[in-house]
């Protein structure tokens, strides 16, 4: 299982919350948590999980291109 974690402000949250809620009602192995954040300037990290780092990738990079966030990174 591969974790695609992004930090997240406080004002992004809601919005990726929103985002994530959508995709998991129209695909059911989407899953995702959010926690709270070590990173200074950030309150939360999203972490969405995949099966493959590929997917991994592809979902970062995805969600900092059309939602929210600065960066991403994938661990295994």
């Amino acid at each position: 299982m591969y974790k695609t974690c992004i930090p997240l402000r406080k004002n992004e949250v809601d919005k990726a919350i929103e985002v994530c809620e959508l995709i998991s009602l129209k695909d059911q192995s989407f899953m995702y948590k959010l926690r709270e954040s070590a990173l200074s300037g950030y309150d939360s990290v999203l972490v969405i999980y995949s099966r493959d780092k590929n997917t991994a990738y592809m979902r970062g990079q995805w969600f900092i291109s059309n939602v929210v966030g600065d960066y991403y990174w994938v661990k295994g």
